[in-house]
Order: C-alpha cells, then sequence, then structure tokens
C-alpha cells in the first residue's frame, strides 16, 4: 500500500510502563528517522506505573515534526504480551502498512525504518529482523551484538525453536503479515500465556507464514542496565528461573498454535472432500463421465483413505 508521498507509513509499538529515566530517548529517536514516509508513534501507557513516565509523555501530545505523530493509549496493568496484541490491534486498526517495534528503554538507530522499509521494498520481504548493538546505561557502545544471528542460516526454522536470535526491538513487519500473526497470538487468551517472549513466537510463527529477511546492514541499540528482563541475568537465579518458565511457555504457545492449524486444515480438507463426493454421486447418476471427472474421483479417494474419512 503506497501512500500520495510514494512511502509507506509505519507505526512503531512503544510499551510504557516505569519507563521515566528512558522513554523520552526512545521516542526521540524514532521521530528523528531519516524515514521521509509517515511515522506513527503508539505508545501503550500501562495504568499500573509508578514513576513519572506519564509526565514526560506529556510532553509529546502536540508534536510538530512533518509526518511524525504520537498517540498515548492507556490500558489496564498486564504482561508485555498482552501490552504488544493492544498495539497490535491498533496499528492494524489504522492505515499502517508496517510495523515496527521500540522498547522505552532502548533506541533506533536514524536510519534505521529508511533502510528497513527500502530492505522490504527491493526483496519484497514481510517480516524483516536485525542485531542490537549492546550500549551501557549512558548509551555508550560496550563493542557487543545481542542477539546474535546465525549466518550461515538465519532462517532456519529448526533451529530457532530450539534457541531464539529474533528480538522485538529489530523486528519490522509487512501489514499482512502482521495481520497473520495478530491472529495466531489472538488465540492465546487463557492466562497461562500471559508470560511468554512474544518476539521468539512472532518470529517462529514469521518463519511458517511470512518472508523474513535478515538485514545485516543497520542495527538498533539495546541498553544493558540492571532492569533487564532477559539479556545479562544469569548472575540473578530468580530471573533464570522467570526466562525458563517463559521459555516453556513460548514454545508450548508455539506447539498449540501449531496443533489448532492442523486441526482446522484437517477439518477443511474432510469437509472439501465430502462435498466433492456428494458432487460425484450426482454425476454418476447423471452419467457421461469424462477424464476430468474420472480423475477427480480417484484423488478424492485417495485422499478420503489417508484422512479415515
Amino acid at each position: 500500500m503506497q501512500r500520495e508521498s510514494g512511502l509507506p507509513r509505519v507505526s512503531v509499538i512503544v510499551r510504557a510502563y516505569n519507563s521515566e529515566r528512558y522513554i523520552g530517548k526512545a521516542l526521540d529517536s524514532v521521530l528523528a528517522q531519516s524515514y521521509a514516509g509517515p511515522i506513527d508513534i503508539i505508545v501503550l501507557y500501562d495504568r499500573g506505573t509508578a514513576d513519572g513516565t506519564a509526565r514526560v509523555l506529556g510532553a509529546y501530545g502536540d508534536v510538530k515534526a512533518p509526518n511524525r505523530s504520537v498517540a498515548v493509549v492507556e490500558h489496564e496493568h498486564t504482561t508485555p504480551f498482552r501490552a504488544l496484541q493492544i498495539g497490535l490491534e491498533r496499528a492494524l486498526g489504522g492505515p499502517s502498512d508496517y510495523v515496527g517495534f521500540l522498547d522505552s528503554d532502548n533506541a533506533m538507530d536514524g536510519a534505521y525504518l529508511e533502510r528497513a522499509i527500502e530492505a522490504a521494498s527491493r526483496s519484497g520481504a514481510t517480516f524483516l529482523f536485525s542485531e542490537l548493538e549492546l550500549i551501557d546505561e549512558e548509551g555508550r557502545p560496550l563493542g557487543r551484538r545481542f542477539p546474535e544471528v546465525p549466518r550461515e542460516d538465519p532462517y532456519d526454522a529448526a533451529r530457532l525453536i530450539r534457541g531464539n536470535w529474533v528480538d522485538v526491538n529489530g523486528i519490522v513487519i509487512e501489514r499482512g503479515c502482521a495481520a497473520e500473526i495478530a491472529g495466531g497470538l489472538a488465540r492465546l487468551f487463557h492466562r497461562y500465556f500471559d508470560w511468554i517472549f512474544e518476539d521468539w513466537l512472532m518470529a517462529m510463527l514469521a518463519f511458517d507464514a511470512c518472508r523474513p529477511l535478515f538485514i545485516d546492514h543497520v542495527r538498533n541499540y539495546y541498553r544493558h542496565h540492571g532492569g533487564n528482563l532477559t539479556y545479562g541475568v544469569g548472575g540473578d537465579r530468580y530471573k533464570v528461573m522467570l526466562k525458563l518458565e517463559r521459555d516453556l511457555k513460548t514454545l508450548a504457545a508455539y506447539d498449540a498454535l501449531v496443533e489448532m492449524d492442523a486441526r482446522r486444515r484437517r477439518a477443511w480438507e474432510i469437509s472439501a472432500l465430502r462435498r466433492q463426493q456428494a458432487l460425484l454421486r450426482i454425476l454418476e447418476g447423471r452419467g457421461g463421465w469424462t477424464m476430468r471427472f474420472v480423475s477427480l474421483v480417484s484423488r478424492a479417494a485417495r485422499k478420503a483413505a489417508e484422512l479415515g474419512v
């Protein structure tokens, strides 16, 4: 979908929970993107926030930058995964062509969206991901990347199931792919799935249903600090246990969605074959078989035998 400017519209989802210290830097990094097309920032403000995040966000209520907008969406206290679902619903309910993500303590490279959209337009990819540059609390580079993407095959879906290398801060998704993913996530309504690694699950679903592309020529910035829930938690046994629990629940969520899809496909195939068989019985009664219908009977019979119809 192209806009009057000739450039797609991008929504960037930013979740805000106790984010007073860094969220201004995060939003500024999106507003300052070199991308000339329209960018809509969707800030998901968690009402359980106990610091001055709302005060910081108040300064962004009247953004004057061309082709830029900031909308603050308040929601009840919830988990990062459920907040992300709210953001996807908001983005897909509007005119967005692509959806990106940025955690409130991280920052975008100035050319990130421009290069990501260029790569998508050039390649036809619908799920783009990149590594991140690690920075410290003050924004100084640490000389390391995170997560490490396997260069020999960054699209190995079977290997991805064994360990994630796609972080939400390095993801840009085309609208159709985002809708496909959001539809799957919406089926995980049980509270058991409240705490999962949403980026890992989105990547596994996208590797199945979309056209992934690893972009290695630009990276966003991941801030390493004491409040991280994933990176550098090895010294905190409770965070390690929480991470392992989220790993298990993420894999369970993926398995559940794959099983649901398999059951739906099987039900559709059985229904279609039964309709074919009914039609063939009608045609048989009328006589005048052609080779086309003989072939159709043969294929339907073989498939019915495989499915146990």
